[in-house]
């Protein structure tokens, strides 16, 4: 691959109006590159705003709801240690480099069992120190990742940081109105009973997901409408027209 694919993607970027367009000219890009699942998490570049972290992804629905159910963040080694590292680091220098507690170790036994056997994280220090990780996932043997990265690690990274310094863009602009228009139909369905006075369990059953599941995607919905409560978020909907009593 040459550097031109930097430049396709910027040239792109330009016509994309939102941040599912630009994630998924994104997601286009790496599937090129090798790397068929990604993530990207990033904080507010605010010290003032305060925000949930955004999560884009494509990672498997069932392993995104076995994450969120099992609360993985904790114990997700890129997660947990990757803000301590300034250069992209391979996932399994993790293994390498750190002493794995069992139940890390058995996280990544299940990672690999998804398809995930490998990636390359590259961790983004933003303005008051807020940080945002983009991380890669492949199928391909640790071992044989690095002779792919030999040829496109310094793509990948340009490709990073453009990703983020428009997304952020976008994650702005969101927030300052509000992306009440861009709601997926999960989220429609939890708005619709969040109004109705449901909790996140109830909402659980009724939708047939975990609670876990129900409570990302209210915080999703919460950082769509701008709010930062549940019964601001019922008077926004209400107002906006997107749900109703």
């Amino acid at each position: 691959m040459s550097s031109l694919l930097v430049y396709e993607f910027l040239e792109k970027a330009q016509y994309c109006k939102d941040l599912d367009e630009l994630s998924c000219l994104m997601q286009k890009v790496f599937n090129q590159l090798g790397f068929p699942m990604w993530a990207y998490q990033t904080e507010a570049d605010s010290y003032v705003n305060q925000k949930e972290p955004v999560l884009v992804h494509n990672f498997p629905k069932k392993w995104e709801e076995y994450y969120i159910h099992n609360n993985c963040t904790e114990i997700d080694p890129v997660i947990k240690y990757g803000g301590d590292y300034l250069n992209p680091f391979q996932w399994s220098d993790l293994t390498k480099n750190l002493k794995l507690s069992s139940t890390e170790l058995a996280y990544q036994d299940i990672a690999n069992q998804h398809g995930m056997l490998d990636g390359l994280a590259v961790p983004i220090i933003g303005a008051y120190g807020k940080k945002s990780m983009i991380s890669l996932s492949t199928d391909i043997n640790a071992n044989e990742l690095p002779l792919m990265l030999r040829e496109n690690r310094d793509q990948i990274i340009a490709l990073s940081f453009a990703f983020h310094s428009i997304a952020k863009d976008f994650i702005k602009e969101a927030n300052q109105k509000g992306d009440v228009t861009n709601l997926t139909a999960r989220e429609k369905e939890c708005l619709h009973w969040i109004v109705y006075g449901k909790t996140a369990w109830e909402i659980g059953m009724i939708l047939n997901i975990s609670k876990n599941t129900v409570i990302f995607h209210v915080e999703n919905l919460k950082r769509k409408f701008n709010v930062n409560n549940r019964h601001h978020l019922i008077v926004k909907a209400i107002c906006s027209g997107i749900s109703s009593i």
